[in-house]
């Protein structure tokens, strides 16, 4: 279990800074591995990705769900702030003027790699979203033609892993109930 973080404590100063970062227009910020981590906005490949995506997910609103991008995503367990790709959780979540979101009913994020953060997504953040509880994580894998699902997070890691080539069908269980076609994402 995680400690609460002293309010004095090197790390609360980050994530402070992290809440008063201007970042500049195109760009985003996370708190990643002890430290503020700027990256520019998404190719157009990564971003049809995201779209495809977002379109394969969208049945989950029957569920109560909303499929949404943009959101930071305060991660306890690692002390780290993560903004997925996509994520999918309830609707009344977002009825909030509030920008970090508790991973609380966050049912499923999804990452899609591009060459500068692959490393990223497929260990730090696969690690951080196991450790805060998040049930699914959808890993779209573009340098290796993959698309793996992790569930059951125990500590830092998954139980559960499946992992289909490009071309494949990944299930995604209840809430979600989704067959995802991935060669969609080609």
């Amino acid at each position: 279990m995680a400690m609460p973080i002293p309010e004095h404590s090197p790390h609360a100063d980050l994530l402070a800074w992290h809440e008063r970062l201007e970042v500049p227009a195109g760009f985003r910020a996370e708190v990643i591995d002890g430290g503020i981590s700027v990256s520019p906005g998404p190719s157009g490949r990564h971003q049809y990705i995201c779209t495809r995506l977002r379109d394969l997910l969208r049945p989950a609103a029957s569920t109560g769900l909303v499929v949404t991008d943009g959101l930071t995503v305060e991660l306890p367990a690692t002390g780290e702030r993560y903004i997925p790709d996509l994520l999918a959780l309830p609707e009344k979540a977002l009825l909030t003027e509030g920008w970090i979101f508790p991973p609380d009913g966050v049912e499923l994020v999804c990452e899609v790699t591009s060459p500068s953060n692959a490393a990223t997504d497929r260990v730090k953040k696969l690690r951080g979203y196991a450790a805060s509880g998040i049930p699914l994580y959808l890993l779209v894998d573009r340098q290796d033609g993959t698309a793996s699902l992790f569930a059951q997070p125990s500590g830092d890691h998954y139980v559960s892993r499946v992992q289909v080539t490009f071309g494949g069908v990944v299930h995604l269980p209840a809430p979600l109930g989704l067959r995802l076609e991935t060669a969609a994402l080609v």
